[in-house]
């Protein structure tokens, strides 16, 4: 048997042919069943060391446009087609508020909302997922305490990596967490052919990203859809 923060320590969730190897969601416990063997950690370890990681990776970003642009990019923020659009509404104001308030996503939700994410790239890959353990999966990320644990366990499902998993937090949390992009990476200066995605990373864009959306009281969608319209803009 392995426990979840023994899994969440892993940068790659163990699979074999982009599905899940001989893990299986326990319902009702907190772990995970695993052929290869067992392993424990310290969760207190975790979140000194944590901590001091993420303090000293925040230092790495900077908001490459004034702030108080952020509103207007957010209006003037446009991704993709009339359908995806479309989608997106679907995911902000319908899937994202029923996943939080039933706990988890269901199988369909969570291939809408990869096929919004990826367009389309990751579509089978995420349809070979068995619809219980997405369920039991999405269920673990919007209940855990530990944030390796809300990350990692999304990433243990086929097709799921760092950019789509941050997606149903940003969305289905009760927490406020930002979209991984290399877009929105790219809006605080950060230059995409440079990034590496790991935990370190990702906790400190969490962390910036809630600090700076506090500091100029914008949610954060819109610091999401400000950071990626300036990259996009930017670029075209």
């Amino acid at each position: 048997m392995i426990d979840l923060v023994s899994f969440a320590d892993s940068e790659s969730p163990v699979r074999t042919g982009n599905t899940l190897n001989s893990l299986r969601f326990a319902r009702g416990s907190c772990f995970f069943q695993q052929r290869d063997g067992t392993g424990r950690s310290d969760p207190a370890s975790h979140t000194v060391r944590d901590r001091s990681t993420t303090l000293k990776a925040m230092s790495t970003f900077r908001l490459q446009f004034a702030t108080r642009r952020i509103p207007k990019l957010a209006r003037d923020y446009r991704y993709g087609t009339v359908v995806e659009a479309e989608r997106e509404r679907r995911i902000q104001f319908e899937i994202g508020p029923a996943a939080t308030i039933r706990g988890y996503f269901t199988f369909d939700e969570f291939i809408e909302i990869c096929l919004w994410k990826t367009r389309g790239r990751s579509a089978p890959l995420v349809a070979a997922n068995n619809p219980e353990d997405v369920e039991e999966a999405t269920r673990i990320a919007l209940s855990a305490t530990s944030e390796r644990i809300r990350i990692g366990v999304l990433r243990s499902l086929s097709g799921v990596d760092w950019p789509t998993a941050s997606v149903f937090l940003h969305f289905g949390h009760a927490d406020r967490y930002p979209i991984l992009d290399f877009r929105t990476l790219e809006a605080l200066g950060i230059e995409r052919n440079s990034v590496h995605y790991n935990f370190e990373l990702w906790s400190a864009y969490v962390a910036y990203c809630r600090e700076l959306a506090t500091r100029v009281g914008v949610s954060m969608r819109e610091l999401d859809r400000a950071m990626w319209h300036w990259s996009a803009d930017k670029n075209r």
